[in-house]
């Protein structure tokens, strides 16, 4: 997974939904669009793409070229754009630390294997947004996770 994160002069989009899908072949395809916009109030969104097309958008390290094809993807979704005043990119793939890993849900999860990773086993507790039924594979996920972790970890100290 990769994702491109950028913010707009102005909104051009409708910020009433969370998710924005863009299906059509191009040399990068951004799968979702996530509308960060709707929660911040800013005019942000984040494009994401993962597979082989995660990878190559990593590796290529051309980032005006990769900036110039998302927003060409925009113009084309929406008919306009307005002008770039930020932009970030994530190097997942390459990170030592998670090596573009994150959760997904294979076929047949059930909640009970939620609560089974975010079980303490004597005095290891676990953390993460895989450990989170609610709030799986983002951010929120794992700083909440950890705040949870923290909570058992203390209650354990003050229990003995």
């Amino acid at each position: 997974m990769s994702s491109l994160d950028f913010i707009q002069k102005d909104f051009f989009w409708k910020n009433d939904r969370h998710f924005i899908s863009h299906l059509a072949w191009q040399k990068h395809p951004y799968i979702v669009f996530i509308n960060w916009g709707h929660f911040c109030k800013q005019p942000v969104l984040i494009a994401t793409t993962g597979g082989k097309e995660g990878i190559a958008l990593e590796h290529e390290g051309a980032r005006e070229g990769i900036k110039k094809e998302l927003l060409y993807t925009l113009q084309r979704m929406f008919g306009k754009t307005t002008a770039l005043t930020g932009f970030a990119h994530t190097h997942w793939w390459t990170d030592p630390f998670s090596e573009g890993a994150y959760s997904h849900l294979p076929v047949g999860v059930e909640s009970k294997q939620f609560d089974a990773l975010a079980a303490p086993i004597k005095h290891l507790h676990f953390a993460g947004e895989a450990t989170t039924q609610r709030y799986l594979a983002t951010v929120h996920g794992a700083l909440l996770s950890g705040k949870r972790a923290a909570r058992e970890i203390a209650l354990g100290m003050l229990e003995k």
